[in-house]
């Protein structure tokens, strides 16, 4: 064991030695300080989100890193948007509908829209974490292989799991979209259940002679219902040109 730890340790130094060097070979300091702080950031949603999947973590814990995970999702793919595009040249409507225009299609506002509509409702949903693993997954491992494939750290414990990611990013990619098309149907399907829990819970009330909190309660349902709608709306406005017309996805991306 002593042996082990001195070796995991000397690698260490050696993994920290070699980051001396990339930088001036591969970025500018700016540039690279950008570009590891948001790899600090997916490495820590792919963390929480692996740990919110885990099936032995009761359930409270897993709602919890779920949303940690789209939390930091949210927070990364707003750094990644303004490190790659900056901010809006003026506060005004014409540079922000400009600026918006130029990312609209590109991957990291999607997901900051996926992540953003899933972390305001109201389900809770352990697939959400799945596309959020697979996106902080690839992100973490591409930028593994373009700035460490030098480190003796990285060709010796981790050159293998990012070569396994690398040649089943397909279907890795594959895996998230399935994820995120059936949180589309999960939605819509939560939708009419709650439709019914809304409609025997009045019944209810009305057979108990209660009607004095009729008012009450539908006013409550009807906000949430009609939060859940605005919600499965948007979801599926954002997921359609993805995944059913993915040729009005790539002119909106030009």
């Amino acid at each position: 064991m002593n042996s082990i730890s001195i070796e995991l340790v000397n690698a260490i130094q050696c993994f920290m030695l070699d980051i001396s060097y990339l930088i001036p070979c591969s970025l500018d300091l700016v540039s690279f300080t950008g570009l590891a702080s948001l790899y600090h950031y997916m490495f820590q949603v792919l963390v929480v989100a692996g740990l919110g999947m885990l099936p032995i973590l009761p359930k409270h814990l897993a709602d919890r890193a779920c949303k940690l995970s789209l939390l930091g999702t949210i927070f990364s793919s707003a750094y990644s948007l303004y490190i790659t595009y900056g901010k809006p040249r003026a506060w005004n409507m014409p540079a922000v509908q400009g600026w918006l225009q130029s990312v609209v299609g590109t991957k990291d506002f999607i997901h900051l829209m996926f992540s953003l509509m899933l972390f305001t409702s109201q389900l809770h949903l352990k697939i959400a974490a799945l596309p959020v693993f697979c996106w902080a997954l690839d992100h973490v491992s591409r930028f593994l292989r373009r700035n460490f494939t030098h480190s003796s750290f990285y060709r010796r414990y981790l050159e293998e799991p990012n070569l396994w990611v690398e040649t089943n990013n397909t279907t890795l990619s594959l895996l998230s979209s399935n994820a995120e098309i059936a949180l589309g149907f999960l939605l819509i399907i939560s939708l009419f259940s709650y439709v019914a829990s809304t409609f025997l819970r009045i019944l209810k009330i009305l057979l108990s002679g209660k009607s004095h909190l009729m008012s009450c309660t539908f006013v409550s349902c009807s906000c949430r219902w009609q939060r859940s709608i605005i919600q499965t709306f948007m979801y599926w406005h954002v997921s359609c040109p993805i995944y059913i017309c993915p040729s009005l996805f790539c002119t909106i991306a030009s």
